[in-house]
């Protein structure tokens, strides 16, 4: 009898009931423990790991300063009133404090080129239909109880192993449901916990309702209702957005947060196929849900709202560290799309101004613009730019000593709201 699967999707019941039929032929117990333990046919060890081996994800602005970030590397210099302006390096790394803001703002960059790109390649490529290159912003997540089977001798460490694993899953699903060109799934390992409106605690969602029905002696009727309430605000990425920026600035945000990992995929296609997400569903527990404007059924209306929904996701993306202190890549492309490349002008262009307005409405991060020309804030010229490495050691050391102590501002959390 074979493992039974379902769209190429293993079930954790599937696991467990290929693992109890290996149980027969193929255990062995370890003299030192007490657990009898999994080999495959090859004598290979076999060890189980729940999906609560990516609880440790960090997010965005939550680790340290890259190496040389912070420090002066170029001096902005007005040759009409001889204003000079330290510009400061950036690392660039998802995890800095300073930077995480311009890493998203590079990453954002390069994702709406792609896309937007490749939905114009569709379009011309499908006869120029608009209804087979719309993009469309779905969430994918899998069963809170999920295990993978994996090797326990491997030079992989086990949480990219199964991070990978996860990711195979969930392309497959993203594809079966529509997304036949590919897309780009970002990874998130937490949500936000619901504030209850009669005291501000703040709970899980089924903890919420628990709590007001046994604190507050909410019948069922209102507590439906506060609940209807968060969910539409929780479906405007504005109203969520605002409420991500405010527990991330605080040093206990975990409090805020609670881990139920998913992934959002972004993709062109014409739609999505509802039938087959409840299918999933059914027969695998995966959660497929298509994210949709307040009151209406449109996902993504224009390249502004896709760079709105893309800023928003990378605010509070998951970032992994393997065993070995590296960060484990989370966000990834697949599909067609995977191996497309443009070089318009026009869509650079396009995408530059949708991430100002983005940026503009999302109001949860310092403009970040690239490529533009530093304007003297005294008399109003334009400025020269000089590397620092470019000026005499006499220069230099003249610089440095007129700007030291002029650090860039705190970057450590505070616990205002």
């Amino acid at each position: 009898m074979e493992v039974p699967t379902v769209l190429g999707i293993t079930t954790r019941r599937d696991i467990n009931f290929a693992s109890s039929r290996r149980a027969t032929t193929s255990n062995r117990i370890d003299p030192i423990a007490t657990n009898p333990i999994q080999y495959d046919e090859f004598g290979r060890e076999i060890v189980y790991v729940p999906i609560t081996v990516l609880s440790d994800a960090l997010l965005p602005g939550k680790g340290q300063r890259g190496k040389n970030c912070g420090i002066i590397s170029r001096i902005a210099v007005c040759d009409n009133c001889g204003t000079k302006i330290p510009l400061r390096a950036s690392c660039y790394q998802p995890l800095c404090p300073s930077c995480w803001h311009k890493w998203r703002y590079r990453r954002a960059k390069g994702y709406l080129t792609k896309l937007e790109g490749f939905r114009r390649y569709v379009y011309v490529n499908r006869g120029r239909n608009w209804k087979f290159a719309k993009f469309h912003h779905v969430v994918v997540s899998p069963p809170p109880n999920l295990e993978y089977a994996l090797l326990a001798e491997a030079k992989t460490p086990v949480k990219v192993r199964f991070f990978n694993k996860l990711v195979r899953e969930a392309k497959n699903i993203a594809e079966r449901v529509g997304f036949l060109n590919g897309g780009l799934m970002i990874f998130h390992p937490y949500r936000l916990k619901w504030s209850c409106p009669e005291c501000g605690e703040w709970f899980k969602p089924d903890e919420l309702k628990e709590h007001l029905s046994k604190v507050h002696l909410k019948d069922e009727e209102e507590i439906k209702e506060i609940i209807r309430k968060i969910r539409v605000q929780d479906d405007d990425p504005v109203n969520e957005g605002r409420r991500w920026r405010e527990i991330l600035k605080k040093k206990s945000w975990g409090d805020y947060v609670y881990f139920s990992p998913h992934f959002h995929v972004f993709g062109v296609t014409n739609s999505i196929d509802g039938l087959v997400c409840k299918k999933v569903y059914e027969r695998t527990g995966w959660v497929v849900h298509r994210v949709t404007k307040p009151n209406s059924n449109i996902s993504l209306r224009n390249l502004e709202d896709l760079a709105r929904s893309l800023l928003y996701c990378l605010s509070h993306a998951g970032i992994l560290i393997d065993d070995r202190g590296k960060i484990v890549r989370t966000i990834r492309w697949f599909g067609e799309i995977a191996h497309f490349k443009t070089h318009s002008k026009k869509v650079e262009a396009d995408v530059f101004r949708a991430l100002l307005k983005a940026q503009e409405r999302l109001r949860d991060a310092p403009l970040v613009i690239d490529e533009v020309e530093l304007i003297c804030p005294k008399c109003g010229a334009q400025m020269r730019v000089i590397s620092i490495k470019k000026l005499s050691d006499e220069e230099r050391d003249e610089i440095l000593n007129e700007f030291k102590g002029k650090d860039p501002p705190s970057d450590k959390p505070t616990d205002g709201a």
